[in-house]
């Protein structure tokens, strides 16, 4: 690792460390075990059909390519604010996120672009008949 090299590097000879070229086994068991329980929290508590998902899922190609110049622009255009760089990256990251929707929604995903991604999609049918009142 770059660290143990540097550090074997600036220290004299007779004092170096060994330099191990893999992490120590309880490191590699620790992170495993991670894996493999978010594995199965996901599969416990996220394996079901989500709208919600789906349309993320969806959108997730046209955010990829959209967000490279959207959150090359935002920034150049808050350079001369005098914000904080956290207060600054928040509105970027939520107004990336909230364009590429906006976009995604009425400019992508029922047209043909939106079928040649992700398949045909048809818009949720808006109900015209008025609610019964005949019921009291």
């Amino acid at each position: 690792f770059p660290w143990e090299v540097n550090h074997c590097l600036m220290t004299p000879p007779r004092t170096r460390p060994p330099v191990q070229p893999w992490p120590a086994n309880d490191d590699r068991c620790h992170a495993h075990s991670s894996r493999l329980a978010l594995f199965g929290i996901a599969l416990r508590y996220f394996n079901r059909p989500s709208p919600r998902v789906r349309y993320w899922s969806d959108s997730a190609y046209f955010l990829y390519v959209l967000h490279m110049p959207v959150t090359m622009i935002l920034p150049s255009l808050m350079l001369p604010l005098p914000w904080h760089a956290v207060v600054k990256f928040f509105i970027t990251t939520v107004a990336t996120t909230g364009i590429g929707l906006v976009l995604y929604e009425y400019c992508i995903r029922y047209t043909f672009i939106g079928t040649q991604m992700n398949g045909l999609r048809t818009r949720p049918s808006r109900d015209t008949t008025p609610p019964d009142s005949t019921t009291a």
